[in-house]
């Protein structure tokens, strides 16, 4: 059942990868959706508490612990939302 089709097989071979489609249901794409929100959410908060940790820059990149992962902050932050 999960095993690559001959197509798959071939485009692996030209691409070094290969696409699947219609993987998961629409209720299951749903359930994945508000669960990456919901992380998204958690983030934004944890970072911008009172008791978070500060931002370290290195190389010109930023760095944050968050909810127990370091956060590489890849934009301003005018633009969270």
């Amino acid at each position: 059942m999960y095993e690559a089709t001959p197509a798959e097989l071939e485009q692996f071979e030209q691409e070094g990868f290969f696409v699947r489609e219609r993987v998961f249901s629409d209720s299951e794409l749903a359930d994945l959706r508000e669960a990456a929100e919901s992380v998204h959410s958690q983030v934004l908060a944890a970072a911008e508490s009172d008791v978070a940790a500060p931002v370290d820059q290195i190389d010109n990149q930023r760095y944050q612990l968050v909810c127990g992962s370091t956060i590489k902050w890849e934009w301003g932050r005018e633009l969270r939302a």
